[in-house]
Order: structure tokens, then sequence, then C-alpha cells
């Protein structure tokens, strides 16, 4: 098996825990009606679009997580921190 076919596999394997984690919730829930295509509406469009949300989600915690970490690198520490030695000092 090569690795992309693994990767695929083990996103896979997540998307169908997800939706089968949503079905359960949508057939647990007194207020949703299981004839009410809107409920069956929202699982299958949240089960289409999971594959897209979840890597464009980690995609910008990486960006955010790398800009905030070039912008604490350019950033002019003070020169003297108070520092206390004890909690009478404070």
């Amino acid at each position: 098996m090569s690795t992309f076919q693994i990767i695929l596999s083990l996103y896979l394997l997540g998307a169908l825990f997800v939706v089968c984690m949503w079905f359960d919730a949508l057939l647990r829930d007194s207020a949703a009606s299981r004839a009410d295509s809107r409920s069956w509406l929202v699982l299958l469009v949240g089960t289409l679009i999971w594959p897209l949300a979840v890597p464009a989600s980690l995609f910008e915690l990486v960006w955010k997580s790398q800009a905030s970490r070039a912008l604490l690198s350019t950033r002019k520490r003070p020169r003297h921190y108070p520092l206390y030695r004890n909690n009478e000092d404070m």
C-alpha cells in the first residue's frame, strides 16, 4: 500500500466516523423530525463539505501559527522585566 492510499484510507475512516456521529445525533434529537427533508439535507451537505473544511481549517491554523511566530520574533523586547522574588514583593 502506498503512502497516499494509507492517508486516504485514514481520512475516509475519519469522515465515516464523523458522519456516523452526526447520523446518531440526528436520530437522537427529539426536536428534529426524521421525515423532514431539511434534516437529511444538512446531514448530506455536512458530509460533502467536511472533507473540504478540515484541511482548510488546518491550513488556517498553521498559517496563523507561523504568522504569529514571525511577528513575535521581530518584536523588540523591553530591556527590564519586573521581577518578583516572592508574593510579598507584589
